[in-house]
């Protein structure tokens, strides 16, 4: 075997590993590491934009790749963005993606178990499942902060603005929602 074939196998070796530990994840957080699609996070920034917000920290709710996070300090370069996210795949790559960035914090940490109530905005890409979970956690946000959650309503609150944005084969809606 040749240093090509020996590189090879242990790459084809990694990837059947980050594929084996990202099934183990999605099992035990009820759902798989899914990027936001650039199209889907465009409305959700732009639905954000259209808000005048003065966000010092901003909380990215199963950060996943890191996308969304990298969006929101470009957007709001005087806060804070702390990513949630507990599968190591995302998490790591993510944590690449703002290595450099003394503005971001990527953790591997069950948001469920955090204090969000100092959040001015709080984003998220979850379930049905997850959202339903988390909003407790939401109620204890301070008057005119925002979530914006893209695809995934929460059930039983009035959205302040819905926009769908056009996939493939379906439209995917964008909700905001601002604490009162």
């Amino acid at each position: 075997m040749n240093l090509f074939d020996s590189s090879y196998a242990l790459f084809l070796l990694l990837i059947f590993v980050g594929i084996g530990v990202s099934l183990i994840y999605e099992k035990k957080a009820h759902i798989s590491p899914t990027p936001v699609l650039p199209i889907v996070r465009r409305k959700a920034m732009d639905l954000l934009k259209n808000m005048d917000i003065s966000a010092r920290e901003i909380v990215d709710l199963g950060s996943g790749w890191g996308g969304m996070s990298l969006k929101l300090a470009n957007t709001y370069p005087n806060a804070h963005v702390t990513g949630y996210e507990i599968s190591p795949v995302p998490y790591g790559f993510s944590r690449l993606r703002t290595l450099f960035s003394k503005q971001i914090t990527i953790t591997r940490e069950d948001f469920f178990k955090k204090d969000l109530g100092n959040a001015d905005i709080v984003t998220c890409y979850l379930s049905p499942y997850h959202m339903e979970k988390l909003k407790s956690g939401l109620a204890d946000l301070k008057k005119g902060s925002v979530v914006v959650s893209c695809s995934f309503p929460i059930e039983g609150w009035e959205a302040e603005r819905t926009e769908t944005v056009r996939g493939i084969f379906v439209e995917i809606p964008v909700y905001l929602y601002v604490i009162k």
